[in-house]
């Protein structure tokens, strides 16, 4: 309320003296103060200009340049904090040199000194190095619906945190590249609660699919857990019922994917070979409840309102 007064009183002030001078000497005092550029700066704008500058830096893997629009302070969803997640982001542009970027702004909601973006985001590239499991350089596409808070630090805007809530990303090697998969799994669950995790893929001809889905923390360095191999039948379907953790970690669950040809040898003896391998990933954002108590008898004042 004081603030409100105070603008009221401000304003007042200024529209008293309009009247009472020269229409061109307040213009030039507005203009020496400063306030024209001021007000003129759109916050809409200034915000859209730093995620066209977001995406540049990306597709131009300047890591300086995109670390100078993040606050010093941040931490995002997953915990990691400014330095932790540049490691993640250097890590990622080695394996994958020509990681290329999209940066579509769905929404932006300023509220005074503080905004939030709902952006929908892809990445794309391919790998440096062949897989260990067959001798092909792997591609990577990933989609996902990002949400960035923004907080304005003098005239600059700079991003404070940000959650995804969505995710999914997709590596192929090999003959994995030809072949349509998809992984369905809750956006969100509560901590310790079971979910299922659902795979699907167009069964190639001749060929057999061995499929293991498990759900990993999202921690740094990332733990795997062991695998079990399963072969998909001929509906292309895997499903797994996997338990959430109970530390409020984020998670991601994952399939992985191997595909084989039988092999005919000089001895009429058929042996398998690997001849494509993928890894499907999509986010859950896992939940952690609060120990809200609630108390046996209303509060006589809060009824009363």
């Amino acid at each position: 309320m004081k603030k409100i007064v105070l603008a009221l009183s401000i304003a007042l002030m200024f529209t008293n003296q309009v009247f009472a001078q020269d229409y061109n000497e307040i213009n030039e005092k507005i203009a020496s103060i400063g306030f024209g550029k001021l007000f003129s700066a759109d916050p809409q704008e200034q915000i859209t200009k730093l995620f066209t500058n977001y995406t540049k830096y990306s597709n131009k893997h300047n890591i300086n340049k995109l670390k100078s629009l993040y606050d010093d302070k941040y931490v995002n969803a997953d915990g990691f904090d400014l330095n932790m997640y540049f490691e993640l982001v250097k890590q990622a542009w080695d394996a994958y040199p020509d990681m290329a970027y999209t940066n579509q702004i769905e929404q932006i909601t300023v509220n005074g000194d503080y905004a939030t973006v709902q952006t929908k985001e892809t990445v794309s590239g391919n790998a440096a190095k062949p897989s260990e499991y067959l001798e092909d350089k792997g591609t990577l596409e990933s989609s996902s619906s990002v949400v960035y808070y923004l907080q304005k630090n003098g005239n600059k805007w700079v991003i404070t945190s940000d959650a995804a809530i969505s995710e999914k990303t997709f590596l192929k090697y090999g003959d994995a590249k030809s072949i349509s998969f998809d992984i369905i799994a809750p956006y969100t669950v509560v901590a310790g609660q079971e979910y299922s995790v659902l795979f699907a893929a167009d069964m190639p001809v001749n060929k057999m699919l061995l499929g293991s889905i498990t759900n990993e923390k999202i921690t740094y360095p990332a733990q795997r857990p062991k695998e079990v191999f399963r072969k998909l039948k001929e509906d292309g379907i895997l499903e797994r019922f996997v338990r959430a953790n109970k530390d409020g970690y984020n998670e991601q669950a994952v399939v992985s994917v191997g595909i084989t040809k039988a092999e005919i040898d000089e001895s009429m003896d058929m042996k398998l070979s690997v001849s494509g391998v993928a890894f499907l990933i999509t986010r859950v954002n896992v939940i952690q409840p609060k120990n809200f108590k609630l108390d046996a008898q209303p509060n006589e004042k809060a009824s009363e309102l």
